[in-house]
């Protein structure tokens, strides 16, 4: 992964997921310095404690794209519908959480979970929902762009199952 220390004593640390076909450093370099304040000012001048940890997906086939190689966290066989074909998905939804999840335990050896953020951005963020929802320890926050929730479905019946609501409710 890309990590870009913090510039005062360590407080926080991000781990930040990019999207399909993209990787840690393209995606954290044209994250850090988008200007998040109207004088232009980017997230490293606002959190001058944080760590910011961009992975990279692992190279995969993809099933959208004619079976082209390229970085994806989990195989997709539709863009319109990321339902479509879940059992695709499986094996890269296992083997991206398990890498998620060491660098978050990584990260646990200098600070408690409660000084980490996750987030991500369109597939990197339903990478990480997934993995947030498998934690056994609560995270600082949660940073959601413009992604979606993989397998709604069973989620929603496993809720349903349980207390006879929907994620509708």
């Amino acid at each position: 992964p890309v990590v870009i220390q913090p510039t005062s004593t360590h407080t926080y640390t991000f781990v930040l997921l990019h999207g399909l076909g993209s990787n840690g450093d393209k995606f954290g370099r044209e994250f850090l310095e988008t200007g998040v304040s109207s004088e232009g000012k980017t997230l490293t001048t606002f959190f001058l404690g944080a760590k910011f940890i961009f992975p990279t997906a692992k190279w995969r086939r993809s099933s959208a794209f004619g079976r082209a190689r390229l970085t994806q966290w989990f195989n997709i066989y539709s863009l319109k519908d990321p339902s479509q074909r879940q059992e695709l998905q499986l094996e890269g939804f296992s083997e991206s959480a398990v890498y998620i999840r060491s660098i978050i335990s990584q990260e646990m050896e200098t600070l408690p979970p409660g000084k980490i953020i996750l987030g991500g951005l369109s597939q990197g963020c339903a990478m990480s929902l997934l993995v947030l929802l498998s934690l056994e320890f609560p995270l600082y926050a949660y940073i959601s762009m413009s992604g979606w929730l993989p397998s709604r479905g069973d989620i929603d019946a496993i809720i349903s199952d349980r207390d006879g609501d929907t994620l509708e409710d």
